[in-house]
């Protein structure tokens, strides 16, 4: 959602911990990639089977990347408590909390963290329809 300065990322089923690097490294490549890009991880339909070194590794990958060093907004959106500790653990393991993290279970919690418009909603849940279809 290049207008609002947003990218959404939709999960689902099990998920390891590549599966979250290689979408994040990916999405670094794309044409439309800026630094000041706010970040919505939709997790609502995924399930994790990530263990703490796991993450610790993780974090620590995302803050040594040349092109994450920008503070920026992480939302979040989960639905279950596997979901909630993955992000929380995840927040935790931030040496420098140069990311805003916030865990979050509703679209409009989210959108209310980004702070944009709530018209974007509709916007919003259309995008993750479109990646639930074609995954």
């Amino acid at each position: 959602m290049k207008e609002h300065n947003l990218i959404i990322r939709y999960f689902r089923n099990k998920v390891l911990i590549n599966d979250l690097y290689t979408n994040i490294i990916q999405s670094l490549s794309d044409k439309d990639y800026n630094s000041n890009l706010k970040s919505l991880f939709d997790f609502r339909e995924a399930e994790f089977n990530i263990d703490m070194d796991e993450i610790r590794i993780f974090a620590d990958n995302i803050r040594k990347h040349p092109s994450l060093q920008t503070k920026r907004i992480i939302v979040f959106l989960t639905h279950t408590p596997n979901q909630v500790v993955f992000s929380n653990l995840l927040e935790s393991f931030q040496k420098y909390k140069r990311f805003q993290i916030h865990t979050v279970s509703g679209i409009d919690t989210a959108i209310s963290q980004f702070g944009i418009k709530k018209s974007v909603r509709t916007l919003i849940e259309e995008a993750i329809n479109n990646m639930k279809s074609s995954t």
